[in-house]
């Protein structure tokens, strides 16, 4: 039997589906390509017509999780909302997405350490924008001197609100060790944080209240 186009659509997305749920629990490292296979209910031979190597597959679930991740997470840093109000909604979504794609900061600092330059390509040409990240510096830049925040390195606040969403994900057996927490309870944590790291960080910029 001659496999229609819609066929094909449909076998791939399949494919993909179960491996964007396997790479999501079990991270790249963890993967296996035969319970991908079986999860989509295809067989192992058919995974490979359509994608020949683990790699090559991660790389696409990869790249079409930072091109849904990446757009909007720079518009709410580039958008008209206030500072402190734009912090809140950055850390809340940042937390969620991250949440949604828990595989993807272990990833980077794996592809950082073996292909540097393919993964910052990858980011670059799916992200898009980042050079309109000097929109939410001079902001920054604003809210010092009309005296409303703390002076403070607009780059260095960024990269603080980013490092401080991304740690617990990277060292999470560490944390779910120290802190006795289930998968139930790493969860209700990650909930708890957004609004623990959105005072932290606001706290230690206002000079008053506003």
């Amino acid at each position: 039997m001659v496999k229609t186009k819609r066929h094909d659509v449909a076998t791939e997305s399949r494919i993909l589906d179960a491996a964007r749920q396997i790479f999501r629990q079990k991270g790249y490292a963890g993967a296996r390509m035969e319970e991908i296979a079986e999860k989509a209910q295809i067989n192992k031979s058919m995974l490979h017509y359509y994608y020949r190597s683990k790699e090559r597959l991660f790389e696409v679930v990869f790249t079409s999780d930072v091109g849904e991740m990446a757009p909007h997470i720079i518009q709410l840093l580039v958008s008209d909302l206030p500072l402190l109000d734009k912090i809140r909604a950055f850390v809340g979504a940042y937390l969620d997405m991250i949440t949604a794609h828990p595989y993807i900061p272990g990833f980077v600092i794996n592809e950082l350490n073996r292909n540097q330059g393919d993964l910052l390509q990858t980011i670059r040409s799916r992200a898009g924008g980042l050079d309109q990240l000097t929109v939410f510096f001079r902001q920054v830049e604003t809210e010092i001197w009309q005296g409303r925040i703390r002076p403070v390195d607009p780059r260095h606040l960024l990269i603080t609100m980013i490092s401080a969403c991304v740690f617990p994900f990277i060292a999470r057996p560490i944390i779910q060790m120290a802190l006795q927490l289930d998968e139930a309870g790493f969860q209700a944590f990650i909930e708890e944080r957004k609004q623990h790291l959105t005072n932290f960080i606001i706290s230690g910029l206002v000079i008053r209240a506003v």
